[in-house]
């Protein structure tokens, strides 16, 4: 999303935030993606059906 987006609004998590501000930022330039869990879908972003998730 580099260059696509200015802002990113991360919600707290209670004790998980600081954790997952880290998570966030080692993952800012997608070198680190984390894994997408069952519950997710990616497939918009990658231009296949919604529900669908692209293994990365």
């Amino acid at each position: 999303m580099e260059g696509l987006v200015d802002v990113a609004r991360l919600s707290p998590l209670g004790l998980d935030t600081f954790a997952e501000v880290d998570r966030f930022r080692a993952n800012e330039d997608g070198s680190n993606p984390q894994a997408s869990l069952d519950r997710q879908c990616n497939g918009y972003w990658h231009q296949i059906a919604g529900l669908d998730i692209k293994q990365i």
